[in-house]
């Protein structure tokens, strides 16, 4: 399997493992990567998005989704599909690693965010992502692609992950 995506349970070290495999491999990542502006789900968060490996900037430009509590989310499917695909595309020219974290329920109706995705699972560069699978029907069809594995991660794992990872990853990016 070329592409890695790594599932789990929030806070369990997905995007820990994803951070510290580009800093031991030392490269400057293609892609993408969303976070939130608080870890508090009592209050309103916001969820953005920047290139992977880029600084996270929390304004109204990098905004994809708020994240009221007790209440449904509300997407910004334009800013997925504006922001996504051209982290993903314009990175393709010299990356030599695409991250996506993560793929998930909310991008279910960015139709060019997920065409962007599925177009790079057929390509060569490979992918370190965060999935979850049981969210969405798009999400599913990450993980059922011919080149990709999925890695679980928990906390008594993590570790472990990140050690295949990062070796299936330096045998692959020269």
């Amino acid at each position: 399997m070329r592409h890695l995506f790594l599932t789990g349970a929030d806070q369990v070290g997905k995007s820990t493992v994803i951070t510290r495999c580009i800093e031991q491999l030392t490269v400057c990542p293609g892609g993408f990567q969303t976070y939130l502006s608080d870890n508090d789900s009592t209050v309103c968060r916001m969820l953005y998005m920047a290139a992977a490996g880029e600084q996270k900037i929390k304004n109204d430009d990098h905004l994809v989704a708020l994240l009221p509590p007790s209440l449904s989310p509300i997407v910004y499917n334009h800013q997925f599909n504006a922001l996504g695909k051209k982290y993903i595309e314009d990175s393709k020219s010299w990356a030599k690693l695409l991250v996506m974290d993560e793929c998930s329920f909310l991008e279910k109706d960015a139709l060019s965010f997920q065409q962007a995705i599925f177009d790079a699972l057929d390509e060569h560069i490979p992918i370190l992502g965060v999935c979850r699978p049981d969210k969405a029907p798009w999400t599913k069809a990450i993980v059922t692609h011919p080149n990709v594995a999925i890695l679980s991660v928990t906390l008594q794992n993590r570790e472990e992950i990140f050690q295949h990872v990062l070796a299936h990853l330096g045998s692959l990016i020269k």
